[in-house]
């Protein structure tokens, strides 16, 4: 029996360590469970925010999709601007190449019209050239009449001292008398045959001279007017062209402008979507990488679940062995129920044994009553464990579904991203590329811009040459005729002295006859009186021959001569013409002035 209560007691300290043992086993399942069930919590919770992340990814997509929508809106518009551009020049080239004869026409016609005025220049100079040397004859001719004037002054003087020695000499004979006249007729003759022979060649040069220089005149303006009239019709045609090339350079220029603001905008553009892929590259970098830790953190957890069901196995062996061991126990209990059965029949042998026996028994039952309320709560806390086993079981089932589902999701996601990235990627690129001609072909189309901007403003210049061209024509074309009016209008106050010189000779002519006659009736009234005044003319005659060499004599007979050829020796008038100052509008050479005044025979006043 003492064995036998040995044996129960090393048995009741055994089970009491096994459930011990199992109690600590519990509360490190407990607290295992309780792991298992915050990892699923993380898993959960990294669920729902993949599922965001595959909204935002999808919204993100969406986004994307317009904006590679509003790109293509834009490569075709810009494909349409291109084009249209494209046509306009083609037409500005057109243009070009129709108008280039005309351009080439009207450069040639401003060489032509160059190269006119050039020699409008020169033969502007050379008329400024002739009017300097007609200036310059003028004023020797103005020199040459003040002499004559002074010569004039110095006639007149001797008449006036002739005209007081014919006071003094009036008895003088006859002869002398006669002598004078026929001399002073005889020069008065000859000066008049002069002037006439001087004044009909210097009118006929005047004539031929004034009519050479009026058709040149005539010729001249008429050339002129015909080449103004043609620069007038070229002025009016480059105008045309010009404005017409200045309106097209607007229009380009607006366009060129338009142009460079659609460029800048879809310059823009690009930048944006270059910059929305950069950010949805980065994007989907960083979804790869939280797809990567997802994976890792589900592998983690399929570690962790895989490593929870083996405990949860080993546990669950442990507690089928501890329900073994119960049972085993219960079935010794029996046999020692049994046995003390079988020892009450024999407890009258040993009371006192059987006493201390009852108190251990009692103690032991009592033992074995507290180990079997805590094998019960062992069973219900393992029923318990089960249960939160087959739970847990089934949310590591459903998580691991759902982890599978999700991570199949995002890996369908992520590759329609990726293919929908490398999609757009491409149309990025056709883009650029798009872009890319279509700033090459802008390019092209500001060169040629530029080239019929520069060819218009030649054009301009060229126009605003040929009107400098023509206001200098004009100005010279005033000029050349204001030069002609006034050689005609000296023209006309030459013919006018001419008219009055003719009748100065006439004048002349009348007051020669009228000496003439004079000198007759002088020499008829000289004869008359011989007889009567014989003596004193004897006398006289003496006096007469000695004075006849004298100086005095000579002046007189030189007087005389002067005054035969401009006055009569009896007329008591004073006769002087007024001159006024007047311009000469012939004998342009110097040669011909000086055979003029040769030809004149005039008297020399020294």
């Amino acid at each position: 029996l003492n064995s036998r209560v040995n044996e129960l007691t090393q048995q009741y300290e055994s089970e009491h360590s096994r459930v011990l043992s199992l109690e600590r086993t519990k509360t490190q399942l407990t607290g295992q469970l309780h792991e298992l069930q915050m990892q699923l919590d993380s898993c959960q919770v990294e669920n729902m925010e993949m599922k965001q992340d595959l909204k935002s990814a999808k919204t993100q997509l969406a986004e994307i999709e317009a904006i590679l929508e509003e790109s293509q809106t834009e490569e075709a518009a810009t494909r349409s601007k291109n084009s249209v551009l494209q046509k306009e020049l083609s037409a500005v080239k057109a243009w070009k190449a129709d108008n280039e004869p005309k351009i080439i026409a009207l450069e040639k016609d401003c060489r032509q019209a160059s190269e006119k005025v050039r020699e409008l220049t020169d033969a502007n100079a050379s008329l400024t050239k002739e009017a300097d040397s007609l200036e310059d004859a003028k004023v020797r001719l103005e020199r040459e009449r003040e002499a004559l004037k002074q010569n004039i002054a110095d006639l007149e003087e001797t008449v006036q001292g002739v005209e007081t020695l014919n006071y003094g000499l009036s008895g003088i004979g006859d002869e002398w008398v006669l002598e004078d006249a026929y001399w002073n007729q005889h020069n008065s003759q000859r000066t008049i045959e002069n002037l006439n022979s001087a004044f009909d060649e210097l009118e006929a040069k005047h004539r031929t001279e004034t009519a050479r220089w009026k058709k040149k005149l005539e010729s001249t303006i008429v050339e002129f007017e015909k080449e103004i009239h043609g620069l007038k019709d070229e002025r009016d045609d480059a105008l045309k062209a010009a404005h017409d090339s200045e309106d097209q350079c607007v229009h380009l220029l607006a366009e060129l402008e338009e142009i460079n603001h659609s460029l800048e905008e879809a310059n823009s553009a690009l930048q944006l979507s270059e910059n929305r892929r950069q950010t949805l590259s980065e994007e989907v970098e960083t979804l790869r990488l939280q797809a990567e830790a997802s994976e890792r953190s589900r592998r983690k957890a399929e570690s962790e679940t895989s490593d929870a069901l083996n405990r949860i196995s080993e546990l669950t062996s442990q507690v089928n062995s501890l329900t073994a061991e119960r049972r085993r126990l219960e079935g010794d209990l029996a046999v020692a129920q049994g046995d003390l059965e079988d020892l009450i029949g024999s407890r009258e042998v040993n009371e006192e044994r059987i006493a201390r026996l009852q108190a251990d028994v009692a103690r032991l039952t009592a033992d074995l009553q507290a180990e079997q309320g805590i094998s019960r709560r062992a069973d219900s806390s393992r029923r318990q464990l089960e249960t939160e086993l087959r739970d847990a079981n089934a949310r590591l089932t459903a998580a691991n579904n759902t982890a599978e589902e999700a991570e199949k999701e995002a890996r369908r996601q992520t590759n329609a991203m990726e293919a929908k990235v490398r999609d757009l990627e491409l149309a990025l690129e056709l883009e650029a590329k798009k872009l890319r001609e279509a700033q090459i072909m802008l390019r092209k189309n500001e060169r040629s811009l530029k080239e019929v901007s520069q060819a218009a403003e030649e054009e301009r210049n060229m126009a605003a040459q040929l009107r400098e061209l023509l206001e200098r024509g004009q100005s010279k074309l005033k000029a050349t005729r204001r030069q002609a009016e006034e050689a005609e209008a000296a023209t006309a106050a030459a013919m006018s002295k001419l008219r009055k010189t003719q009748e100065q000779l006439e004048e002349v002519e009348l007051r020669a006859t009228m000496a003439e006659r004079r000198a007759n009736q002088l020499a008829s009234a000289n004869a008359a009186a011989a007889a009567t005044a014989a003596a004193a003319n004897a006398e006289t005659g003496s006096q007469y021959g000695s004075l006849k060499a004298s100086p005095y004599n000579r002046l007189r007979a030189t007087s005389a001569a002067r005054e035969g050829s401009t006055f009569s020796l009896a007329s008591t008038d004073n006769y002087f013409p007024s001159r006024r100052a007047r311009r000469t509008a012939f004998l342009h050479d110097p040669s011909d002035r000086e055979s003029a005044m040769t030809d004149l025979d005039l008297p020399s006043c020294h």
